[in-house]
């Protein structure tokens, strides 16, 4: 993640959606925004989010296709060819497009996970057209370098080999537990072997094949017009060549038939980081709003989270401690993170299934659900006042083909929730006896008491 045209006439139009109020009907700055969608004839998506005054304009470039579609053997191609488009591209050197982005006042970053590549950017409203026109200059027809692709590979290389690289590399290990030889379990960023693999052809094919208009959108939110973002993408972007759209046909995901369990050895590190988890369902699914509630009565509400309240009673320290779904478009994950001493890593494994098997056969308080709904509402209302986490959101509805009313509705579903809805979210993917830990620290500290759970795996890290 870093930091730092023809005239063609509109087609299939626009979706209008209606001002509401959001929860907190007194304030003006968290309605709902309208939301129109529009196609160029070349197919390129173009969503435009109208919002209140806002200093900045969030801009987002997405595309449809992520570390899940890296050729075999060669993982990081997603991840390569994103980061050299922007710092590997002959049509801009990277100190003059930093230089550039920074008279412009922009705030951008790229990121790619398993389904899509995203290109986010803030910039002030008076610096959009040219924010724009850059883009295109750089998006339509890159010219990528060799040595530019070469000194990438080494700041990734480099970056790993810092204190953070056990941690990734766990990251990297607890994926591949959990999804075996599913696409989901490519490291995004690909491993030292994997990167030596790609080259300046396999970006230029993956390039041919997935940046296309009619496998991208264009998200802008802002105190901008319909007619204004109309204008301005189809001067720009209008030219861009329409492609043959590849379809993934996703493997199925094969649950684990066991627990299973792996050390990354960091002798350097006093306390242990647990990663604990496993499959959980695709962003589709119904139970979406009921598995949102029950994360957060899990590992979400603090002190108020089950995991905090037993790993309180069992008197086990901890520096953070949390659950987390993700959501991905063929699949997903159930995770659970904590960062303890390293002596009590295996009282905190313990605890960790104890307490989600409880879960799975207790009852859900109504003070934990409403404390639950709650956290959403204002979860919820803080995307609305953000251009940027609006854009976000309006990402994923694009990519993962959400209702359109989704930021409308979204209050409504979470509150629509019922215990009896959380239970039976908790008894269908929660599944202790099928997941997967991984374990970083002192191998010869955790390994006493870790063995009880069954076979361990050690892996070795720099």
């Amino acid at each position: 993640m870093r930091y730092i045209g023809l005239h063609l006439f509109f087609i299939v139009s626009t979706s209008h959606l209606p001002f509401c109020q959001a929860q907190d009907s007194g304030a003006e700055s968290r309605r709902v925004p309208l939301i129109q969608k529009i196609e160029l004839l070349n197919g390129l998506k173009v969503i435009e989010v109208q919002r209140v005054p806002a200093p900045k304009v969030a801009l987002f470039l997405l595309i449809k296709a992520g570390s899940a579609w890296d050729p075999p053997e060669k993982m990081g191609t997603a991840y390569l060819t994103a980061e050299s488009l922007f710092f590997a591209n002959q049509k801009e050197t990277p100190e003059h497009l930093k230089e550039v982005m920074d008279n412009l006042g922009v705030e951008f970053k790229i990121r790619v996970d398993p389904d899509a590549t995203v290109f986010e950017a803030e910039v002030p409203l008076l610096n959009l057209e040219t924010l724009l026109s850059l883009w295109r200059s750089i998006v339509m027809h890159p010219l990528f370098q060799q040595e530019g692709i070469n000194r990438i590979k080494r700041e990734i290389q480099e970056s790993k080999m810092k204190l953070t690289y056990p941690l990734e590399l766990a990251k990297a290990r607890f994926s591949n537990l959990i999804f075996g030889k599913h696409p989901y379990a490519n490291a995004v960023s690909g491993n030292l072997y994997s990167r030596e693999n790609i080259g300046r052809d396999d970006l230029d094919a993956f390039y041919q094949t997935h940046y296309i208009p009619n496998n991208a959108a264009i998200v802008l939110v802002g105190e901008i017009t319909p007619s204004q973002v109309a204008a301005m993408v189809r001067e720009r972007f209008g030219g861009w060549t329409k492609g043959l759209k590849m379809e993934m046909q996703y493997p199925e995901i094969a649950s684990r038939e066991r627990f299973t369990m792996s050390i990354v050895e960091n002798r350097s590190q006093e306390d242990a980081i647990l990663f604990f988890g496993h499959v959980g369902p695709p962003r589709a699914t119904s139970d979406f709003y009921a598995l949102k509630v029950m994360n957060l009565i899990i590992g979400g509400l603090s002190r108020s989270s089950r995991l905090e309240r037993g790993f309180l009673a069992r008197n086990i320290n901890y520096r953070t401690l949390k659950s987390e779904f993700l959501f991905y478009q063929s699949g997903g994950e159930f995770q659970v993170t904590a960062q303890v001493p390293s002596d009590s890593a295996g009282p905190s494994l313990q605890a960790l299934t104890d307490i989600l098997d409880a879960f799975k056969n207790s009852r859900v308080t109504e003070s934990e659900l409403t404390a639950a709904k709650a956290s959403l509402g204002e979860w919820h209302a803080e995307v609305l006042n953000s251009p940027s986490r609006v854009a976000d959101q309006v990402t994923s509805m694009e990519l993962y083909n959400l209702a359109n009313d989704f930021l409308i509705s979204f209050p409504k579903k979470v509150e629509q929730v019922t215990v009896d809805r959380v239970e039976e979210a908790a008894k269908s993917y929660l599944n202790t006896s099928r997941a997967s830990a991984v374990i970083v620290g002192a191998g010869d500290r955790l390994m006493t008491d870790l063995k009880k759970f069954g076979p361990v795996e050690v892996t070795e890290s720099p």
